[in-house]
């Protein structure tokens, strides 16, 4: 090893050393560990299944991995301060990351202000898109001006989460 290599900085070792190793990028280390389990699922599956089973499996992936998720988590949309509607977000993701998954030809700009409007409601500041339709899985990351890509706050969403268990 050359000696000039021992005074360079180490990453933390990663299960994806390639994918998103920017330490400048908000949830960097969460967004890697989710990426690696959809990576394991797409090689598992393939592409050609519904959105409903890339969505099981990957609950079952992120459980084996002890990454923390709520899985189809209810949303609240406000307006005024007046309920407009629910809906419901595929994973929020150790309570810091949108994730959205897709079992489409192509990721559409439509998908991308499906998730900004998402992370918006949760004020959630980090978003992932995960295509599993293609022969190599797509993921898109997706980041709220003056939050997601540096760290920042973002303001208060028009959304609220809904706890469904007992009140």
């Amino acid at each position: 090893m050359d000696t000039n290599d021992q005074k360079l900085p180490r990453l933390p070792d990663s299960p994806t050393p390639r994918l998103l190793r920017s330490r400048a990028l908000l949830h960097s280390d969460e967004t890697d560990r989710i990426i690696a389990a959809g990576i394991e699922v797409h090689r598992a599956l393939g592409p050609g299944f519904l959105e409903q089973i890339y969505e099981e499996a990957l609950a079952l992936e992120l459980e084996a991995r002890g990454i923390p998720f709520e899985r189809q988590k209810a949303v609240r949309v406000r307006y005024r301060g007046q309920s407009v509607g629910l809906y419901r977000l595929d994973f929020a993701v150790n309570s810091k990351v949108v994730l959205e998954i897709k079992a489409v030809e192509v990721i559409h700009e439509v998908h991308l202000a499906v998730t900004l409007a998402y992370m918006k409601a949760t004020s959630l500041p980090v978003g992932l898109i995960m295509n599993f339709a293609e022969p190599t899985r797509r993921v898109r990351r997706v980041g709220r001006e003056g939050s997601a890509m540096n760290g920042e706050s973002g303001k208060r969403g028009v959304g609220e989460a809904l706890n469904e268990g007992p009140a």
